[in-house]
């Protein structure tokens, strides 16, 4: 339904592997698509990312990751939530967390988190959604946080 509009997507954040830089931009329609092809770099992807890039296609299955991602999400936020965080929630696979220091606090345990003020957001924080076998650790981790306040 998005057909007149531009998508973006990274495939760095679909696969966790950062520092690859691989994404997408998808254009509204075809003389668009054209002056971006223009303006992109001449290297626009890198050697290392197309190397693996077959291997980690192979392995993608976006509708299951899609439904595992919805369901981990309602169940951190729901934790974030529970311990007092103002979280809102989104259609992707972050959420944000309204809560001063919070990168402060969360960094000397392990977890890193986006700090959204260079967005005009302050205070407020972009958290990925943990894995599956990663959940119990992250949601320590802020219960940690939480009694730090």
């Amino acid at each position: 339904g998005d057909d007149d509009t531009w998508r973006l997507g990274s495939l760095t954040k679909l696969w966790a592997c950062p520092g690859l830089r691989i994404g997408y931009a998808i254009a509204p329609d075809a003389a668009l698509a054209e002056r971006l092809r223009r303006r992109r770099p001449q290297w626009s992807v890198n050697g290392l990312a197309l190397g693996v890039m077959p291997e980690l296609l192979a392995m993608t299955d976006l509708a299951m990751w899609s439904s595992q991602i919805v369901r981990l999400r309602e169940q951190f936020v729901a934790e974030l939530r529970a311990m007092g965080f103002a979280t809102e929630t989104t259609d992707v696979n972050w959420v944000l967390v309204h809560e001063p220091g919070l990168r402060s606090r969360l960094a000397p345990l392990g977890l890193v988190v986006r700090d959204c003020t260079s967005f005009g957001l302050a205070d407020v924080h972009r958290v990925a959604v943990p894995r599956q076998q990663d959940l119990d650790r992250v949601v320590a981790a802020f219960g940690v946080a939480a009694s730090r306040r």
